[in-house]
């Protein structure tokens, strides 16, 4: 009876090394020439087998190390891996790499003279740590790996690179065994972390100017957790960088409100434009490249100085509908009074806003609006429409945005409005200068600065809007 139950183990251990795997691995060789063993041997060349899931992200830090147990391939933790399972190859890259002498990896059986068959040399549990240390550093260029996950053998292997190479995990994951009988007893692996930086836009003084959230590597974040991540912040708006469409572009940006993505806006696209040169995503010096948002192309200049302004080319600009004076002034809490001759109007370049003049300063300062005036605003209007107050000042424009409906109360800086809004002013007559600069957010604390170049007869060539940056925040987040 016994002999009969071995053979039964032994035929179904064959058969699951022998029949299709499933899964979706990419199966690699990694070479290294002149490998020196722990027993002093050293040969010519190894080939260590293994297999990759999932895709490595940009940061190379969503990687998972999974060494072979005995008598397996590098599909022998599939079990674990895929949708609602341990390993989520949607947001983690695996490495399964299959231990030496059992089988695709080096062995005795394909190993050349002088090694082959009984004069291969004894391979240790460092040999393979090893190995696999050389194949994550010198081939997948991963200095870093979220766990290490062993089991059997494979456990062994994970205790070793403990020893060995105690700061490459953030967890080791192995079973505790008892008699015949295993339990896994591990910790979870760790929930994945995502970097971002916190800059202040079109400002030089630190909390001043619009604050916003860059992430340099959105790819791994779907977008209802995009939508969450800007809510949680609940900055004005939030920006997740990911890989251009447009071969054109450096990164694609996508921008999100703590209540819905934006398809332009101004202080993101600047913001962003700075973390982008900060990264590396382009060089340092360049003085002119293209970021990619819902609308299109938009094209970025960069002022070299001390510290650069960054440039953005409005959209085209679309004049749209016209309101009441006499209800403007209603919903903002003020007199019709209070308001310039000029009929306030909805213009676009991407972000739907309503222009409104007024008198002065004092005007400017004691208007309000709340959610509920914005709604009677905009009437038979669908969309949520941003607000912009203003008065001409010898600088250009004194300013105030609303966005209730967006969920932003006050926005300190609009860039995606100051275009549309140069555009007003040149219209209706309340400014001639190709230049000037628009203050925002000065009532709320968060004076910003937002400067205007019109290029061509009433910005036929172009309205550029700039600002400088200043970063404040970088942290990482773990969802």
């Amino acid at each position: 009876m016994n002999k009969l139950i071995f053979l039964l183990i032994m035929c179904h251990v064959v058969w699951a090394h022998d029949a299709p795997k499933k899964g979706a691995a990419d199966h690699h060789e990694f070479t290294i020439s002149n490998f020196q063993t722990e027993g002093g041997v050293t040969l010519p060349m190894v080939r260590m087998s293994y297999g990759t899931y999932g895709h490595l992200n940009p940061a190379k830090d969503n990687g998972v190390l999974l060494p072979s147990h005995y008598m397996a391939d590098y599909h022998g933790y599939e079990w674990l891996i895929g949708p609602g399972h341990a390993l989520d190859t949607s947001q983690l890259f695996l490495i399964t790499t299959e231990l030496f002498g059992n089988g695709h990896s080096s062995s005795p059986s394909n190993t050349p003279e002088p090694f082959h068959g009984p004069r291969f040399p004894q391979m240790t549990i460092r040999d393979n740590a090893e190995a696999a240390h050389r194949l994550l550093t010198e081939e997948l260029k991963i200095t870093h790996v979220r766990a290490i996950i062993g089991f059997s053998v494979g456990a062994q292997q994970a205790f070793q690179w403990a020893v060995s190479y105690p700061a490459f995990a953030d967890r080791i994951v192995k079973p505790h065994s008892a008699s015949v009988r295993s339990t896994l007893r591990a910790q979870p692996i760790p929930m994945p972390s995502h970097r971002y930086r916190v800059v202040d836009v079109f400002t030089k003084t630190p909390l001043e100017g619009n604050p916003l959230a860059v992430f340099p590597d959105g790819s791994n974040i779907n977008d209802a957790t995009m939508q969450k991540i800007a809510k949680e912040l609940n900055l004005s708006e939030t920006v997740f960088l990911l890989p251009p469409t447009n071969p054109s572009a450096a990164a694609k940006l996508r921008i999100f409100t703590p209540s819905y993505e934006m398809d332009f806006a101004g202080h993101p696209t600047i913001g962003a434009s700075f973390v982008i040169l900060q990264e590396g995503i382009v060089p340092r010096d360049s003085e002119r490249f293209a970021v990619e948002e819902n609308v299109g192309l938009v094209p970025i200049r960069v002022e070299a100085g001390d510290r650069p302004r960054i440039w953005l080319t409005t959209p085209p600009i679309q004049y749209q509908q016209t309101f009441d004076r006499a209800l403007c002034a209603r919903v903002l809490g003020l007199q019709i009074d209070d308001l310039l001759p000029p009929t306030p109007q909805l213009l676009t370049a991407g972000n739907p806003t309503i222009f409104i003049a007024l008198k002065n300063k004092e005007a400017v300062d004691r208007a309000w609006l709340d959610r509920s005036g914005a709604i009677e605003l905009r009437a038979k209007d669908l969309r949520p429409l941003c607000v912009f107050i203003f008065t001409p000042t010898a600088e250009g424009a004194y300013s105030r945005m609303f966005a209730p409906e967006h969920g932003v109360v006050e926005d300190p800086a609009t860039g995606s409005s100051t275009g549309p809004l140069a555009a007003y002013m040149m219209r209706t007559g309340l400014i001639s200068s190709p230049t000037f600069a628009s203050e925002q957010g000065t009532k709320m604390g968060r004076r910003s600065l937002l400067h205007v170049e019109i290029r061509g007869t009433d910005g036929s060539d172009g309205i550029d809007v700039g600002g400088y940056v200043t970063p404040l925040v970088e942290a990482s987040m773990t969802l």
